[in-house]
């Protein structure tokens, strides 16, 4: 992903651990910036979306935990609301 570029709304079915590479990302939430080396379990059951803060590319390694065959990330739509 590039700079200011968002995931887009999805979700996760499965456990899911990634690993920020290069850059920064941020949360749909606002309260935390992941940095280059920082490690983090995605939400998991609701949508959530992140966005690239850093000024370079973002390279983000996951870890899917679950069988062969298993569902991947699902879009999903942006939440209503304030």
């Amino acid at each position: 992903m590039v700079p200011g570029q968002s995931t887009g709304w999805h979700r996760h079915d499965l456990p899911l651990h990634a690993r920020i590479l290069p850059s920064s990302i941020r949360g749909d939430d606002g309260d935390r910036t992941y940095r280059a080396g920082d490690t983090f379990m995605e939400s998991m059951g609701h949508g959530h979306d992140g966005h690239v803060v850093g000024d370079s590319e973002e390279k983000l390694l996951t870890v899917l935990m679950g069988r062969p065959a298993c569902p991947t990330p699902k879009s999903n739509p942006k939440p209503h609301g304030p």
